[in-house]
């Protein structure tokens, strides 16, 4: 029994290195070849639109850390007691604190990408293409935000792996799409923002699908949000924020 469990861990830890090599190969490859292939192709002044919406769009992040920072914490204890009733009490109720938080924070966001060239500088030639890569930028934003409930489900069950692993595949598939349009169709950053889209909507599914085959007790329910739940995961994440 001791020998099954070494042999368990230490197939996670080799898991894990792999993931994390995985990752930084890709980082690497993207930092040298991706992004001066795009600045290449798009042209600076073009291209910074790219890293702005990132990271005006990723500021909201820090909201939605709030409900689900102490969710792997709250769902440990439960889901080795096997009190799966209690796991998915939380996991609906972070579920729908990070569906409501989101929709908040992209409502703006969409709103914004629609009127970006009255909020930014955006050359008159590139408005249309800017105005789809803020919108797409923010959709998958929300996914994003809706796929790390049910990723943080996968972490609490001791398959830390899986983020590394997936992260890597998103990226991925996403500068793959970029790349394969461009040679395609006309350089745009339009293409960029479909390529984050699409692989946020990937990796969801990906990602729900490793929720569900690590817990096949997984239920998603509205009936199974609690308020009390919410409020506890909001307490306890609100320093974590």
């Amino acid at each position: 029994m001791q020998s099954e469990v070494l042999i368990m861990k230490n197939s996670k830890v080799i898991k894990a290195v792999l993931s994390q090599s995985l990752l930084f190969i890709v980082n690497v490859a993207a930092a040298l070849f991706y992004t001066p292939y795009l600045l290449n192709c798009l042209g600076g002044e073009a291209y910074a639109f790219y890293p702005l919406s990132l990271g005006i769009v990723n500021f909201g992040s820090v909201i939605t850390v709030i409900s689900t920072s102490m969710l792997s914490a709250f769902l440990i204890n439960d889901y080795r007691a096997g009190n799966f009733e209690k796991v998915n009490e939380f996991i609906n109720s972070a579920l729908f604190s990070n569906f409501l938080t989101a929709s908040l924070i992209s409502l703006p966001f969409m709103v914004g990408s629609v009127f970006v060239d009255k909020i930014l500088n955006v050359p008159a030639r590139i408005v249309y293409d800017v105005r789809l890569l803020f919108a797409t930028v923010t959709a998958a934003f929300f996914i994003t935000q809706i796929r790390n409930t049910f990723m943080v489900t996968c972490m609490a069950s001791g398959n830390r792996y899986l983020n590394s692993s997936q992260k890597a595949v998103e990226k991925i598939i996403a500068m793959g799409i970029a790349v394969s349009a461009f040679f395609i169709f006309k350089a745009s950053v339009v293409w960029i923002g479909a390529g984050v889209l699409a692989a946020a909507i990937i990796r969801f599914y990906i990602t729900l699908h490793s929720a569900k085959t690590i817990f096949p007790a997984l239920n998603i329910d509205k009936r199974l949000i609690r308020k009390s739940a919410v409020k506890e995961l909001f307490s306890a994440g609100s320093w974590n924020a």
